[in-house]
């Protein structure tokens, strides 16, 4: 005799998956309790990190949008071991190149210069100011102006041009005769 065994698959109807939940719901009310808890912490975790991230790019945004987003400097960088690289003679026509870019200009710091007031102080006294030469027009790329006095103009380009520091005027040198530009 060969009995031939079957297997019925069980199938409860969706009333029924609900009764059996909501009673392990209502028998186990500690282990719901801290499940509920675990999953609202987790979400108010998600909340404030997602919150936190988005504050701070906000923050970061408007301190960018604060400093002029339509300024670019570019200055040449430091390889690892190979010493300050300089940037090309004709960088300033290359980035003039680029599509977006409205007006272009250049400045460099001029080397072994000093500033001074009078002939009496030492020559490696400077007291941390740095001379640079600009190009005729740094002016016009910045959107800016001066508050007293004369900026460099094709005639005035060919003779050096410094002030006192006292004056807040602007210490000057034209590009072409300045040693060290253009590296």
């Amino acid at each position: 005799m060969s009995s031939a065994s079957t297997t019925y698959r069980s199938r409860l109807r969706a009333v029924d998956i609900l009764r059996v939940g909501a009673l392990g719901l209502r028998t186990r009310r500690l282990r719901t309790g801290l499940s509920t808890l675990g999953v609202a912490i987790g979400i108010a975790a998600m909340v404030g990190v997602l919150g936190l991230s988005a504050s701070s790019r906000e923050e970061l945004q408007s301190r960018i949008r604060a400093l002029g987003t339509n300024l670019l400097e570019v200055q040449a960088g430091q390889g690892f071991g190979r010493g300050t690289q300089t940037l090309p003679a004709d960088s300033v026509k290359m980035v003039s190149r680029i599509g977006p870019v409205n007006a272009v200009s250049s400045i460099a710091t001029v080397p072994n210069a000093t500033v001074r007031r009078t002939d009496a102080i030492s020559a490696g006294i400077n007291s941390g100011i740095t001379v640079f030469a600009a190009d005729t027009g740094l002016l016009k790329t910045l959107n800016a102006s001066l508050a007293d006095g004369q900026w460099l103009d094709a005639a005035t380009s060919t003779y050096p041009r410094s002030t006192d520091g006292l004056t807040g005027e602007v210490v000057a040198y034209p590009r072409e005769r300045s040693p060290g530009l253009g590296r």
